[in-house]
């Protein structure tokens, strides 16, 4: 009977420990919220589709300095999303970027292994600045600018010679990454990664200064054995989910791999798509990418995109079997769920107030255009029923095309966008004081047969730029006018000169020839 008990205890107690090892594990990341996200778009904006900004312009020896807020926000959003700490511009890695960007634009080389260019020793420190930094950085060309080649290049990964390990996409998620650099010239980009100083100091000694915090802090790195970092993350924007888009899960050294399986399972539609590592079906994709990339190991995956279509609203369950953990069976299951950045963004903001000047044309500003992606929706003002403004004469206030107006008369008025009444903003009417508004002269001159007489004009405003005035004659077998104003009686009459200022203003003054 002992024994019987005893073997029911141990059936039991495997039992138990048993259903304990497979117990379900999550992402356990940091998931900001929608408002969060929003947030952090108002307040850290990154430009998407605009030209690449200089601080200082690249030239044929000199490689330039790029403007980078923009680039570090839109690095910072996607390790925001991901749950990872966010990182800073390091201004020496930014100088080993700009140099790797510069080496190879100027010598028409895209590669991670630099060549001294033509008219560039490799003793030449430029260069050896950027060979290093190649080799440290994920480079990119084509992009516009350093946002584009982070969101549309390196976290993409998706073509055939990146999708195997989606690299790029692991260095930006590095969870010990604590600073970056940036570099553009021309179509060439590189976002410097390897963040090691004592590497740099290895191969450049002298070149750089560091601070003694960057230093500590820099050596002090550790990876937890029991990370999980996916792309996409628990909540993400549709705009940046392309049908292609292959999905990563990066885990820790405590995690090893036996033959995965992933589920996906689309909860509002019911569609499920498994993806089998060791049976693979038409179109689809499944790899490991190992820990040299950024500090993980990772499993890799894309459904065949033909019969995939991802769209805001959708939450998405991916399901991994196959997966051990110290020895001991686990899975990991996690939600997607994805979101439409422009129906999350706030209500349409006017600006305050604004000042225009009379007989000008003049819009209405919104802060809708977020320039968040290259598919961004930007606001426009469409029809008349868009603002109604306190006056009703269109004669005062008209509108000329698509959210332009002008304004005809001084004063005060106010504009309120018709489908919100809190979105209003006061437009104050003035007199350009930078052109001529006004030509003074006496009325009527009158000058003898033959001689000559200057006429005597000013302008209003004083402030006005060009005070240039040209002067015709109606007349000229009574009178002539010089192009200084000094009109010459040439027989007796009376005709009429007339003052014009460069922006048409005119002015007319009767000549009486004696």
């Amino acid at each position: 009977m002992n024994k019987i008990i005893t073997l029911l205890l141990f059936l039991c107690s495997v039992l138990f420990f048993t259903t304990l090892s497979v117990q379900a594990e999550g992402l356990e990341r940091p998931v900001p919220t929608d408002k969060e996200i929003i947030r952090f778009i108002e307040t850290m904006p990154f430009e998407f589709t605009k030209v690449q900004p200089y601080k200082k312009q690249p030239s044929v020896n000199d490689p330039g300095k790029t403007m980078n807020d923009s680039a570090l926000n839109m690095l910072n959003f996607i390790r925001l999303l991901s749950g990872l700490p966010a990182v800073s511009e390091n201004e020496n890695y930014s100088d080993l970027a700009q140099s790797a960007s510069y080496i190879m634009n100027r010598g028409h080389q895209f590669s991670h292994y630099l060549t001294p260019p033509q008219g560039m020793s490799s003793e030449d420190l430029l260069f050896k600045k950027g060979k290093h930094a190649a080799r440290s950085s994920n480079i990119g060309f084509g992009y516009q600018n350093i946002v584009q080649s982070i969101m549309t290049g390196y976290m993409y990964d998706e073509d055939a010679s990146n999708i195997e390990v989606v690299g790029h996409r692991k260095w930006l998620l590095d969870p010990t990454l604590q600073a970056v650099g940036f570099g553009q010239v021309k179509h060439y980009t590189a976002l410097y990664v390897f963040d090691h100083i004592s590497t740099v100091n290895k191969e450049l000694p002298t070149v750089y200064n560091w601070t003694i915090d960057q230093l500590e802090r820099n050596a002090a790195k550790y990876v937890d054995g029991e990370i999980k970092i996916a792309w996409p993350p628990e909540n993400m924007p549709i705009q940046y989910s392309p049908n292609d888009l292959p999905f990563s899960l990066s885990l820790g050294a405590s995690y090893s791999l036996d033959k995965p399986i992933i589920q996906m399972t689309n909860s509002r539609t019911g569609q499920q798509i498994t993806i089998d590592s060791e049976k693979l079906k038409k179109n689809e994709h499944y790899s490991v990418s190992p820990s040299g990339y950024g500090k993980l190991q990772a499993i890799v995956w894309r459904p065949n995109s033909d019969v995939i279509h991802y769209k805001a609203g959708d939450q998405w369950t991916i399901h991994i079997d196959g997966l051990q953990k110290e020895g001991q069976v686990t899975y990991i299951e996690y939600k997607i769920t994805l979101f439409d950045l422009q129906k999350s963004l706030p209500e349409i903001a006017v600006q305050d107030n604004m000042t225009v000047f009379k007989d000008e044309k003049f819009s209405i500003k919104s802060k809708r255009d977020y320039n968040y992606s290259s598919d961004a929706v930007f606001w426009t003002s469409s029809n008349d029923t868009d603002f109604s403004f306190s006056t009703k004469d269109k004669k005062v206030i008209s509108k000329r095309s698509p959210n332009t107006f002008i304004a005809r008369k001084i004063g005060v008025y106010y504009a309120r966008m018709t489908n919100d009444n809190k979105l209003n903003v006061k437009i104050t009417v003035i007199e350009d004081p930078s052109i001529v508004k006004l030509i003074k002269t006496t009325k009527n001159v009158s000058v003898k047969k033959g001689q000559r007489i200057k006429i005597k004009a000013t302008v209003q405003p004083t402030t006005a730029k060009n005070k240039k005035l040209s002067y015709s004659s109606a007349n000229k077998k009574i009178a002539t006018v010089s192009k200084t104003g000094s009109v010459k009686g040439v027989s007796k009459g009376q005709t009429t000169i007339t003052i014009r200022s460069a922006n048409q203003v005119t002015k007319k003054v009767s000549i009486q020839i004696k």
